[in-house]
């Protein structure tokens, strides 16, 4: 019964640390230039219990490379703030697309500490090959990793690039590269979390010794 009454306490804290713990993001910059012409912005979205997620929708661009379309190249920019009323002490990084043949995409990531004179925390980069390059495969991708920070913080700048390709290859052509989706998930630094709700506890206690 002891250990029951435990974890309903510490499910209900943390039902209280999520209906208060909130994201707000501001300058928020997301566009795509092509080659050899043409210049998109990149809508967005926020979902999550905390507004923790934030969403590119680059698959409504679309942002393709190659295939049948005019662009061999493209070049994605993503420029955010996020601000809390926790640290947060991680990223949830998810892309979506695919790579056929020569199609190459090649993607960086810098998170900076806003309290910190912009310091780095976080960097992250890596590369989606087709078929027809070393080590390449043909296929969707379904890229999912977390970029954990040096030091938690309660404002962060991230930065995000893309640059898709196709090597060369002339068009019309097999070769394609494209991103459907790129998602971030800012997770919270577990004892900033827990004080949020911490703090509400104890001024429940507090109001109802009044």
């Amino acid at each position: 019964m002891k250990y029951r009454k435990i974890a309903v306490a510490v499910g209900f804290l943390s039902l209280i640390c999520a209906s208060q713990a909130q994201v707000v993001y501001s300058n928020v910059i997301a566009t795509v230039a092509f080659t050899p012409e043409g210049f998109e912005e990149i809508e967005w979205i926020t979902e999550g219990s905390m507004n923790e997620i934030i969403a590119f929708l680059t698959g409504d661009v679309p942002v393709i490379v190659g295939d049948a379309t005019e662009h061999t190249t493209a070049t994605v920019n993503i420029l955010y703030e996020a601000h809390a009323n926790f640290s947060m002490g991680a990223l949830g990084m998810v892309i979506q697309g695919e790579v056929l043949d020569w199609g190459r995409i090649t993607w960086s990531e810098v998170v900076e500490d806003m309290n910190d004179g912009n310091q780095i925390v976080g960097m992250a980069s890596g590369m989606f090959l087709g078929a027809e390059h070393p080590g390449g495969e043909n296929g969707p991708i379904n890229f999912s990793d977390q970029l954990t920070f040096s030091n938690a913080s309660t404002d962060i700048k991230v930065k995000k690039s893309f640059i898709l390709d196709i090597a060369g290859q002339e068009l019309p052509t097999t070769t394609l590269a494209e991103i459907s989706l790129i998602e971030q998930n800012l997770i919270p630094e577990p004892a900033s979390f827990l004080a949020v709700g911490g703090t509400l506890v104890l001024m429940g206690l507090r109001r109802r010794r009044k």
